[in-house]
């Protein structure tokens, strides 16, 4: 999964492929300190094993969405090759 995120985050439309990866590691770094806080709030509430299940069930529904929209975006700007 990572090389195919790697590849859509370099071929993001109207940025350089630098910038690309560097807004989604920042969203990785963001989503990991989210996860964690999540994974504390809800089982203080419910207990670990529902904490578990409802922050992984939102990450599976997160990729999916997220792999659709990135598969978009990179069929219709393809990266750019030196020859």
């Amino acid at each position: 999964m990572f090389p195919l995120l790697y590849t859509t985050a370099a071929r993001l439309p109207g940025t350089s492929a630098g910038a690309g990866l560097g807004w989604m590691l920042l969203g990785q770094r963001g989503g990991a300190m989210l996860t964690a806080a999540a994974v504390g709030g809800v089982s203080s509430w419910q207990g670990m094993r529902v904490a578990f299940a409802t922050v992984a069930g939102g990450a599976v529904a997160l990729m999916l969405a997220s792999l659709r929209q990135g598969n978009r975006a990179a069929e219709r700007a393809p990266l750019a090759t030196s020859a």
